[in-house]
């Protein structure tokens, strides 16, 4: 049975995790984010909020009123009730606090962002933190699986920017869009993603002249 837990976002957590990912850079920093929530005391309700669920998949889902995204989280995390006992990585390294901010200080050097190369930046460090680069590394590794579902009035323009669609990847050769007939609801979101529930189908998908937006729905 998958474990689940969630924590509600203040408004400068939001900010930090929320915005649409254009890269692996941007998708270790959210990671990173959602790990150092997952590890702080729960806040009290928002209108914003993410759940972390692990099972056959593990899965970040951030909800914000009408507007989604999901990716894939490639931690390991010790769950009991509502508590996160301790995260680590594949490798074997303890996530806390500490360690999250010294990513961090990789991640936002100026050195680093000139030449996004782990290994190039490692050794031109006098006493690198092994831990600090294996976790990097571990995560910048591992497939993002992100997806986002958007309802966008100021950019809606008929089958071309659907109102309501899921963009599917984020970098510019890799990203599509998939229109949807209505609104999605959070669980609905959750559920096409589920590997553990009935398939979602694209319907109309194959026909040769779509004339009515593609429908996600389950059989």
């Amino acid at each position: 049975m998958a474990k689940e837990i969630s924590r509600f976002l203040l408004p400068f957590q939001e900010g930090q995790v929320f915005s649409a990912m254009r890269d692996k850079i941007h998708y270790a920093k959210s990671i990173l984010y959602v790990s150092r929530f997952l590890l702080l005391k729960p806040n009290e309700s928002t209108e914003s909020s993410m759940k972390l669920v692990v099972g056959k998949m593990s899965r970040i889902f951030i909800f914000k009123q009408s507007k989604f995204l999901s990716f894939a989280f490639p931690l390991f995390v010790d769950i009991e009730k509502e508590e996160v006992l301790a995260i680590r990585s594949r490798w074997g390294v303890n996530i806390d606090s500490e360690i999250i901010s010294k990513c961090f200080e990789i991640l936002n050097d100026e050195n680093f962002l000139h030449n996004p190369s782990l290994t190039g930046f490692y050794f031109r460090q006098q006493s690198p933190n092994d831990a600090v680069f294996n976790l990097l590394e571990e995560i910048i590794m591992f497939e993002p699986c992100y997806i986002r579902y958007d309802f966008d009035k100021e950019r809606a323009n008929g089958r071309r920017h659907p109102l309501y669609h899921l963009d599917v990847n984020y970098s510019d050769y890799g990203n599509f869009k998939m229109g949807l007939d209505e609104a999605l609801l959070n669980d609905n979101f959750e559920d096409i993603l589920n590997i553990e529930t009935d398939c979602a189908y694209l319907q109309d998908a194959f026909k040769k002249t779509l004339r009515k937006p593609l429908i996600l729905a389950k059989k």
